[in-house]
């Protein structure tokens, strides 16, 4: 079994699974030279797998950079990203209105200069949440996953808890049409199990239903006395172990840290090393027993 006191170096070479979103730090990264010196941070916590957000398709890049530069600064710190966060802008309005596929290639692009095999769908607006907003997210979905086949990768959907609270005319959940209607052959699922559980859901339910679906996930916590705050993953009330004894048949391949608000007095990065530490000292010696 791994210690959890081996440093960041060892931890690196020997479990390739130490993802986070770097959503969760999003006030770190504001230019070049502080997502350098930050992810000289997120390593020197143990991490290596980074999740990108921040894409404008205006003029294709991450957070204002080439995906080029992106791959460059992560693998200057001992990372690489293998799936991003892409919100075609269509889905940033308060109407439906059919998406421009033709951002599709260029948003492959990107992703793929920067190694990346999954481009995920995270949100949209309320509007979206709607009969014909869910019929256009289905059609852009199979557009992106088609386009991302061709080229070895995959397209992945990402919940928030309002597709398990949203119900389309039928009265089937938003999340049961979405896992309906987009062919795993298609698309790929990530499971945000903080958002899943706000929802008073079990994603256990949905793994044992909806079996090899849901291939990354999103680890964060939720405060034990309000369930609308996060707190670092092991601080909440989310039963960790319970759900990753689960995650051969969800299809887990992949799992990311996150935290989308840190509490009053802790810095984004203060909240990412504390989930950091829980994962190295519980969930990874958990894991590693299991697979001997």
């Amino acid at each position: 079994m791994m210690s959890c006191t081996l440093d960041a170096e060892e931890l690196v070479a020997n479990d390739p699974e130490l993802g986070y979103q770097l959503y969760t730090i999003r006030d770190q990264l504001t230019d070049s030279t502080a997502i350098h010196y930050t992810l000289a941070k997120t390593h020197a916590m143990g991490l290596n797998l980074a999740e990108t957000f921040g894409w404008r398709s205006s003029d294709n890049t991450v957070l204002g950079l080439e995906g080029t530069t992106w791959k460059a600064l992560l693998a200057a710190n001992g990372q690489h990203s293998i799936s991003g966060h892409y919100v075609p802008s269509e889905f940033e309005q308060n109407e439906v209105v059919p998406i421009d596929t033709s951002v599709i290639p260029g948003l492959l692009d990107v992703a793929q200069s920067m190694g990346q095999k999954w481009v995920i769908l995270p949100w949209m607006t309320p509007a979206w949440r709607s009969d014909s907003g869910a019929q256009e997210i289905v059609k852009y979905m199979k557009a992106l996953g088609r386009q991302a086949n061709a080229r070895g990768m995959r397209a992945a959907y990402h919940n928030h808890d309002f597709e398990f609270t949203t119900a389309m005319s039928n009265g089937m959940p938003l999340y049961a049409y979405l896992l309906d209607q987009l062919p795993r052959e298609l698309v790929d699922f990530q499971m945000d199990l903080y958002w899943t559980s706000l929802a008073g859901e079990d994603p256990l339910t949905w793994f044992a239903q909806h079996p090899g679906r849901f291939v990354l996930w999103h680890v964060k916590d939720m405060d034990p006395q309000d369930s609308t705050l996060q707190v670092p993953v092991g601080q909440g009330q989310i039963d960790w172990p319970r759900i990753f004894a689960a995650r051969e048949q969800a299809g887990m391949l992949h799992y990311f840290l996150e935290q989308d608000e840190c509490q009053i007095g802790k810095t984004s990065m203060e909240c990412l090393e504390a989930s950091s530490n829980y994962r190295k000292a519980v969930l990874h010696p958990a894991l590693d027993v299991e697979s001997e």
